[in-house]
């Protein structure tokens, strides 16, 4: 079970990883007018936000496990 989740935290970080990746390269391909770009850089800041808090539940659950090995 728990290497299940682990595998899902790790997941779902990578994919949000590469949604965020993939917005800012976008972004330099794109010829885009300023309100497109301005419409671009919030997505990049919602993806960037949804990678971070990925990347905390990640972190919360590594503090867990040292935590309980602590005890042990």
């Amino acid at each position: 079970m728990e290497q299940a989740r682990w595998r899902i935290l790790v997941e779902r970080y990578a994919i949000r990883a590469r949604a965020f990746s993939d917005a800012v390269a976008l972004l330099g391909r794109a010829t885009l007018s300023p309100t497109e770009c301005r419409q671009q850089l919030e997505e990049i800041r919602m993806h960037h936000e949804s990678c971070v808090a990925a990347a905390e539940e990640v972190e919360e659950y590594i503090h867990r496990k040292a935590a309980a090995a602590d005890e042990e």
